[in-house]
C-alpha cells in the first residue's frame, strides 16, 4: 500500500505548484487550453484542496450539452496523464467527451500524507505506521456537499452520469464510497473505477464490512475494478488480487452492474491508466 507514497517522489511529470492564502474559493492560473485550477477549503476536512479541471476539447462549440463527469483522485500526480489520455482517445471515438474534475493538495509532499488521512477508514492499524488516517467519510461528505455542487453549478455536467475514480488507497476509497452509498440505498456517483484498491488495508476491513452487509439490487450504480497479475509478486503478504476480485463478484455482481480485469503482466504502480481507461469504457459506452 506505502508503495505509492514513495514513487510519487521520484517521477516529474507534474504540473507546477505555486502557494496561495487559504480561502473559500481561489482561482489559480493554468497555462494549459480548457484546464483550470482553483482552491476550496473545506468546512467538513477543514483543510484547503487543490481542484483541477478538465474539459472537452470542444465545449465551446456544444453549447447545452451535458457531460459525464470524473472525480479524479490523487490529482497531483494522475490529472495530467488522465486528461491527456482522454483526450487522445476521445479523438479516436475510443472514449466520449467528459469532464475530468481532479481532488489534489497543494503539493506532492502534501499529498504523501494527506492521502492517507482521506482515503481510509477505519483508522489505521499501528502496524501501518500511518501519522493521519481514518477520515474517508469526512472526506465523502466534502466532495457531496461541498465541491460537487460547486462543479454542478459552474459547468455543463450530467448529474446522472457522476463517476468517482481512484488508484492503491484512492481505489480504497473509491470502493469505501461505493459501500457507503449502497448501504444508505443511494445512488449519488453511478459509477466507481477502482484501480489495484488496497484492500488489505486493517486486515481485508473493506471486504469483510462488504461481507457482513445486506444491499438492495440497483442497476443504476456500476463498479469497475482492475488488478495487476504481478502485484501477487510484489507483496505476498496481502490477499490476492484475484481473491478480491471473485470475492467482490459474489457479493455484487448480482446487485449492481460489477466488471473487472486482472492484467497478467502489470505490477501494482502500472495498473492505473489502463484500469482508468478499461473502467471508464465500460461505464461510459460509446454512443
Amino acid at each position: 500500500m506505502m508503495r505509492l507514497l514513495h514513487i510519487l517522489f521520484f517521477i516529474t511529470i507534474l504540473i507546477s505548484c505555486k502557494k496561495q492564502d487559504v480561502g473559500s474559493i481561489q482561482a489559480v492560473e493554468s497555462k494549459m487550453k480548457n484546464q483550470q485550477i482553483f482552491k476550496l477549503y473545506s468546512e467538513q476536512v477543514k483543510d484547503t484542496f487543490k481542484i483541477f479541471v478538465g474539459l472537452p476539447e470542444k465545449i465551446d462549440s456544444l453549447a447545452g450539452t451535458l457531460y459525464p463527469v470524473v472525480y479524479l483522485l490523487d490529482a497531483n500526480f494522475y490529472f495530467n496523464m488522465v486528461y491527456e489520455m482522454l483526450i487522445k482517445y476521445n479523438e479516436v471515438g475510443l472514449i466520449r467527451p467528459l469532464i475530468l474534475i481532479g481532488i489534489g493538495y497543494d503539493d506532492l509532499h502534501t499529498m504523501d500524507s494527506l492521502r492517507c488521512r482521506d482515503y481510509t477508514y477505519p483508522q489505521a492499524l499501528a502496524d501501518y505506521k500511518m501519522a493521519t488516517s481514518g477520515g474517508a467519510k469526512i472526506f465523502l461528505e466534502f466532495l457531496k456537499d461541498e465541491l460537487i455542487p460547486i462543479i454542478e453549478k459552474k459547468y455543463s455536467v450530467d448529474t446522472f452520469k457522476r463517476i468517482l475514480m481512484g488508484h492503491s488507497l484512492g481505489g480504497y476509497f473509491t470502493i469505501f464510497a461505493l459501500l457507503h452509498d449502497l448501504s444508505q440505498n443511494e445512488v449519488f456517483f453511478n459509477g466507481y473505477v477502482a484501480a489495484s484498491p488496497s484492500c488489505h488495508y486493517n486486515n481485508n476491513y473493506i471486504l469483510e464490512t462488504y461481507k457482513q452487509s445486506h444491499f438492495i439490487s440497483n442497476n443504476q450504480t456500476n463498479l469497475f475494478v482492475a488488478f495487476g497479475g504481478l502485484e501477487d509478486q510484489e507483496d505476498p503478504e496481502v490477499i490476492r488480487s484475484e481473491t478480491v476480485l471473485n470475492t467482490l463478484d459474489g457479493l455484487l455482481k448480482h446487485k449492481i452492474n460489477y466488471n473487472s480485469s486482472l492484467f497478467s503482466n502489470l505490477g501494482h504502480m502500472e495498473t492505473a491508466m489502463p484500469g482508468f481507461y478499461k473502467g471508464l469504457q465500460s461505464i461510459l459506452e460509446v454512443e
